[in-house]
């Protein structure tokens, strides 16, 4: 994954090798394959974002890029997602993100409460900052959900539930 690269090349190379690893077979899709569609969503679009087909929306250096791909085989889902940026003032953004997602795992357990792991990671990532535009900005889980989709690459409706790539997706699987 580079800059300049498309959305939708990203995701269908990420889906076609998930095939490959996973040797689908269009005659038993639910044996094995991809999971749900690949997620590739920039900036402050937090999560969940996928193209739809004929998207043209690229991958630019100045963006944060969160990937959130799925596996499948014999009913057991993998899902993993890595956060990736290309300029460095974004360093300590991706590092709170990775030690948010430590402390998530190490807190986790039979006997761990959901509510004392999520304070554990929300402390943890605001003691980190960012500096964007020469201010110092601190790293919140607060958000106003109106800014999630701001960029004009990403104007989906937040209400809208399946995107037509999903449906295109389930109809191929």
């Amino acid at each position: 994954v580079k800059p300049n690269m498309s959305l939708s090349f990203i995701c269908n190379t990420i889906e076609d090798r998930i095939k490959e690893l996973t040797s689908f077979d269009h005659n038993e899709p639910l044996k094995c394959g991809i999971a749900f569609p690949t997620g590739v969503s920039i900036n402050n679009c937090a999560a969940h974002w996928t193209p739809n087909p004929g998207d043209k929306s690229i991958l630019l250096e100045n963006d944060v890029c969160k990937i959130d791909f799925g596996v499948h085989i014999n009913g057991m889902i993998a899902d993993s997602a890595i956060t990736i940026a290309f300029n460095p003032k974004y360093k300590s953004l991706l590092e709170a993100s990775k030690t948010s997602t430590q402390i998530g795992i190490d807190k986790s357990g039979p006997d761990a409460h959901i509510g004392d792991i999520s304070a554990d990671i929300v402390e943890n990532l605001e003691s980190y900052e960012i500096e964007i535009n020469n201010s110092k900005e601190e790293v919140s889980m607060e958000f106003d959900t109106s800014q999630l989709i701001q960029d004009k690459r990403m104007s989906v409706k937040i209400e809208k539930v399946k995107s037509h790539r999903f449906l295109e997706w389930v109809e191929r699987s």
